[in-house]
């Protein structure tokens, strides 16, 4: 299922008439809209990727040689990086950098990207390929066997394209532009469509998850894929995603852990700041004693910070006990979505060493820079009963830290740790 038709500007314009007409039919993206695929087939530019006769071992190497392993962010998947392109095949389930504005800028896709290989980008967007990757051009566009441009199903927009798409269902009056965009967002802002994958070229590093599929399981990956593009479900951030819509076609079951993850995170970051908050404004007179209320708080916020990271420890360990099972005993759980034949045992316990290393630094790091940001609070709190002035409200480094502080440890850990891996 090539994706030939971007192969030369699709002037489709839908409706547009003079001008307008010349000025944007000249793209492969919605209603004419330039994409980086354009650049990329016209030679202006060469795209990121790689493939293995560029330098680069194939997944069928060496395991000392293969792209770091690593767990999703519900600690129950393994996914490994993506350095031979060509070793991507239809139906694989791959994961990117979560891109709210891309294709606006390709220095900042580019650095959007790096900062998923370090760990400092947790939420990743999905995709499935629906062609085997057979070479890349002197480009470095993804080609199929037959010379095509390889596809991918996505739930997706871009800022570029969702512009242009407002554009064109006003009809270019700006003064239906308005009720048009609130109508837009709320029912067209995403598209389940096939794409090139080529679109992606200024984001190099991306992941695909280790499953063991069958080429029956591919070929029934790619008609549920064919399937789903024709059912128009409107783009829902928390109920229909890009990653509800992938596992919905690999899975059979459309599931998105990152939703609940990303509402757990919400609510703690907001538990910890109504905790300092409690804290900096209490009436309490006494600036040597902690009361009742300003214990309470502080707990309440510091088990914020603790439950996540034991949580996510035993979660981790239990998946990775599992699939050591699986390859003591070869008998695997499930065998099309074990991935114990296609990770060794060295790679699981380098995952484990790390788990528990993330977990013993987040429970540290992120406890103290909670706990100084409780006594930022309590110094607000003592001055303003003293009567200082411009005291009495949360301090800005307090609630900064109760944003970031354990997000910041966790992602400094997880780039270390990969820095070293890499050596």
């Amino acid at each position: 299922m090539g994706v030939g038709q971007c192969d030369q500007p699709a002037h489709v314009a839908g409706g547009l008439s003079g001008t307008a007409s010349q000025f944007w039919a000249t793209g492969c993206g919605a209603h004419g809209t330039w994409m980086p695929t354009d650049d990329f087939l016209r030679g202006w530019r060469r795209t990121g990727y790689k493939s293995s006769s560029q330098g680069f071992p194939t997944n069928d190497e060496a395991s000392t040689e293969r792209p770091l392993l690593r767990l999703y962010v519900d600690g129950c998947d393994f996914m490994r990086e993506i350095k031979d392109l060509t070793s991507l095949r239809r139906g694989d389930h791959c994961v990117i950098a979560v891109k709210t504005v891309r294709a606006i800028s390709p220095s900042f896709d580019r650095f959007t990207s790096w900062l998923s290989r370090y760990g400092f980008c947790c939420v990743y967007h999905h995709f499935v390929l629906l062609d085997n990757v057979a070479s890349l051009d002197a480009a470095g566009v993804p080609r199929t066997k037959d010379g095509g441009l390889v596809g991918v199903l996505e739930y997706t927009n871009t800022a570029r394209e969702a512009t242009q798409m407002v554009r064109v269902m006003s009809k270019f009056s700006l003064a239906y532009t308005v009720p048009t965009a609130l109508r837009f967002l709320a029912f067209h802002k995403g598209q389940c469509h096939v794409m090139p994958l080529t679109d992606y070229g200024d984001m190099p590093c991306f992941f695909k998850l280790l499953r063991n599929w069958d080429e029956g399981k591919r070929e029934e990956i790619a008609l549920n894929a064919e399937q789903i593009t024709k059912t128009k479900q409107p783009y829902n951030a928390v109920m229909n995603n890009c990653e509800h819509c992938i596992n919905q076609v690999c899975l059979g079951s459309p599931t998105s852990p990152q939703v609940p993850m990303v509402m757990r995170n919400v609510f703690r970051v907001l538990t910890r700041i109504a905790a300092l908050k409690v804290v900096a404004s209490s009436s309490c007179l006494s600036s040597s004693r902690i009361n009742r209320l300003d214990f309470l708080a502080g707990s309440i916020g510091l088990a914020t910070v603790l439950v996540p990271a034991l949580t996510r420890l035993r979660t981790s360990t239990s998946f990775l006990r599992k699939t050591s099972g699986c390859q003591d005993s070869c008998q695997c759980f499930d065998p099309m979505l074990c991935p114990s034949s296609l990770v060794d045992k060295r790679e699981v316990d380098q995952i484990r060493i790390l788990e528990y290393v993330r977990c013993a630094v987040g429970l540290v790091g992120g406890s103290a820079s909670f706990l100084y940001a409780f006594w930022l609070a309590r110094n607000a709190q003592i001055a303003g009963n003293l009567g200082a002035k411009d005291r009495t409200g949360l301090p800005g480094l307090a609630v900064a830290l109760c944003i970031g502080g354990y997000s910041i440890v966790d992602s400094l850990t997880t780039a270390a740790a990969v820095l070293l891996l890499e050596k």
